[in-house]
């Protein structure tokens, strides 16, 4: 969700079933980098993802994201 609220990427998936790909393409690398204060820190990126919404659920057309991120995570 961006600073004012708009939905910027909506997504769901199951990657146990054929009809539901994460992705359809590109590559995601995790990498655990250090402890702080007792919470694991990671790196997360995605680079060359590849998702098509249809239907309802978007508007047909293949889209390239890449997504990083590298902070705390709270694991659940």
């Amino acid at each position: 969700m961006s600073e004012s609220g708009e939905t910027i990427l909506d997504t769901f998936a199951d990657p146990d079933q054929q009809n539901y790909p994460v992705f359809q393409s590109g590559t995601l690398y995790i990498k655990r980098l250090d402890d702080a204060n007792g919470q694991p820190v990671f790196e997360i990126k995605l680079e060359n993802g590849k998702v098509k919404g249809e239907e309802e659920y978007g508007d047909g057309k293949e889209h390239t994201i890449r997504l990083y991120y590298a902070g705390k995570l709270e694991l659940l």
